[in-house]
């Protein structure tokens, strides 16, 4: 019985891509789309393209990460991998009628912000 033969995918990598480190956001608990998406007539937050919506706000205070969704207001951690890992960017070359698929790492993710308290109820006016 032969064994099949390994699918060879090509990995792009640029010195850029070093540059680009991201973090993983990790929460606890369910995010609850909005029932109406904002339009024009209802900017409830900025829409970014097709069933993407802004999530909330990131910043920092007092180098912990501090997120703001809605009403709420989650304060995280930063911590280190135990494993970092690559983000790859699906590439499809053009060789005519038979594309070439490739992927290009777009960047490298070694922390992650952890959200895993209650939020604090807080009141815009």
């Amino acid at each position: 019985m032969a064994l099949p033969q390994p699918t060879v995918i090509p990995v792009q990598q640029d010195s850029s891509c070093l540059d680009n480190e991201w973090s993983l956001l990790e929460l606890n608990g369910e995010l609850i789309m909005p029932v109406d998406l904002p339009n024009e007539k209802k900017p409830l937050t900025t829409v970014f393209g097709p069933d993407q919506i802004e999530l909330g706000s990131l910043c920092f205070q007092d180098d912990k990460p501090v997120l703001i969704l809605g009403t709420h207001e989650l304060v995280g951690r930063m911590e280190t991998l135990k494993q970092p890992f690559c983000v790859f960017e699906k590439v499809y070359g053009d060789e005519g009628d038979n594309p070439q698929l490739e992927y290009k790492v777009a960047g490298i993710i070694k922390h992650k912000m952890l959200f895993n308290n209650y939020p604090k109820t807080i009141m815009k006016s």
